[in-house]
């Protein structure tokens, strides 16, 4: 059995097809649209119209390859972008009526269960208690957890075309702009703040693009021959990232685009990205930082395994 599970990010649609084999699967294809959904309107709660047709676009492209696949499911999963604009559920039932996909809605928290479900399959969590953080386009989700269970999770619009369309508006960023950022993480994350004081967390696990951009771009700068592409989990050195967040703030949108192993789509928001991710690093005792490239479409898989085997 083939399926096909779609990511309707805040920036990014990402397709995955997957072959299912007893309890497990075997991916057989993966792409990805920068639709940029959120776009002119995610501070308005809005799908503007260019970008209605940019994500129509994308998924009527994602249909035709779930075909070529034979897929029986398509699942389709839409996050903080689509389930605050209030076009939203119009958007919805224009693909359905235009492509036969059924987007699913889901809240912040059922977006941490998938996440947490995608990362487990990626990085190890045997040992200690750990903090899972998604940075999207439109929200950040944070899981506190181990192997067995989650202690702990919440979803905050604090996605980086949020933060990005609010704050940047300097190139490069001001000194302003960043310690209005930074406060306003105070205020808006003051919750975290106070949970992981509860516990005694051993490492932050990042998901997403942005964590894949910087692990790209240190790899590229020590020119080592491995690439981030073909791997699922990379462990960064503090020092390495905050080289690379040093760069990223000191950098103008030109300069950024030129910076070796950073896709040119992710360079407009990445450094409001390096700033969110500092800011944790900087609040939050840890003892190791690890990317996760499995996240909410791995997790997807997994979470629909369990259902069609129970």
């Amino acid at each position: 059995m083939n399926i096909a599970i779609i990511d309707l990010g805040t920036n990014t649609f990402n397709l995955l097809i997957a072959e299912l084999t007893d309890a497990s699967y075997k991916s057989l294809h993966a792409t990805k649209d920068f639709v940029q959904l959120g776009k002119g309107g995610i501070n308005k709660q809005q799908i503007t119209d260019e970008a209605f047709k940019r994500g129509l676009k994308s998924l009527t492209r994602f249909k035709k390859i779930a075909q070529n696949y034979s897929c029986t499911h398509v699942l389709a999963i839409a996050t903080s972008a689509i389930r605050n604009a209030e076009n939203g559920q119009y958007f919805c039932q224009q693909v359905y009526d235009a492509t036969g996909i059924t987007i699913e809605i889901i809240d912040g928290n059922r977006e941490a269960d998938l996440i947490y479900l995608g990362a487990k399959q990626a990085v190890s969590m045997q040992q200690g208690t750990h903090l899972i953080m998604d940075v999207g386009g439109g929200s950040t989700e944070f899981i506190i957890c181990n192997h067995q269970q989650v202690f702990w999770k919440q979803s905050f619009e604090v996605g980086v075309a949020r933060l990005f369309e609010r704050f940047h508006h300097s190139d490069p960023i001001s000194s302003e702009e960043i310690s209005n950022i930074i406060t306003y993480l105070h205020t808006v994350l003051t919750p975290l703040l106070e949970k992981v004081k509860e516990y005694n967390i051993e490492k932050l696990i990042g998901c997403s693009g942005a964590f894949s951009s910087f692990a790209a771009i240190i790899l590229n700068q020590q020119d080592s021959e491995d690439e981030i592409d073909g791997v699922k989990n990379y462990e960064f050195d503090f020092n390495e990232f905050k080289a690379t967040h040093k760069l990223l703030l000191e950098t103008s949108l030109n300069e950024r685009l030129k910076i070796v192993g950073l896709l040119p789509q992710r360079a407009p928001m990445i450094v409001v990205g390096s700033i969110l991710v500092n800011f944790i690093l900087e609040n939050i005792t840890i003892k190791k930082f690890e990317m996760s490239k499995f996240a909410l479409k791995e997790g997807a898989i997994f979470d629909f395994i369990n259902k069609v085997t129970m």
